[in-house]
């Protein structure tokens, strides 16, 4: 089940983080986010068990996708589509047009998903991430499928 994040469940999407991502995101930053109006934050729950996350910032008709990380053990199982797609639903309710995402640019198995899903690579940053780590970013194309949200 897809529901909105809430506080409690900060210490689960750290965890999710940790060990997938790795990101340098804190408690702090997490709770922060869920503060701002204009980030949208969901988790997906399985048994009472937060098993993946979304976080996305919505700015006018375009949107950030900042985080989107399923736990280990149930990669593969289309958790992540799900999230993602429920997500670009709500946003095109609202208006939004485009969803943006900077992603390493090594992270095969997540630029994978990424062009299933229909973004499509528009641009490099060179040394996004530092020790001359590029990030590609990538931008949902512009004729992807709106029937997916019927």
């Amino acid at each position: 089940m897809i529901r909105a994040m809430e506080i409690p469940d900060v210490m689960s999407v750290i965890e999710i983080d940790k060990s997938v991502l790795n990101s340098n995101w804190t408690e702090v930053l997490y709770r922060t986010e869920l503060l701002d109006l204009n980030t949208w934050a969901y988790v997906y729950e399985l048994n009472s068990e937060v098993i993946g996350f979304i976080i996305a910032k919505f700015m006018g008709d375009t949107s950030d996708l900042l985080q989107i990380a399923v736990n280990v053990d149930y990669l593969h199982k289309g958790i992540g589509y799900e999230m993602l797609r429920y997500v670009w639903c709500k946003l095109r309710e609202q208006g939004v047009e485009s969803i943006l995402l900077e992603v390493f640019s090594g992270n095969k198995r997540a630029i994978e998903f990424y062009d299933k899903f229909g973004f499509e690579t528009v641009n490099i940053r060179k040394n996004y991430y530092g020790n001359g780590k590029d990030a590609l970013l990538m931008k949902l194309k512009e004729d992807i499928n709106d029937n997916m949200c019927d």
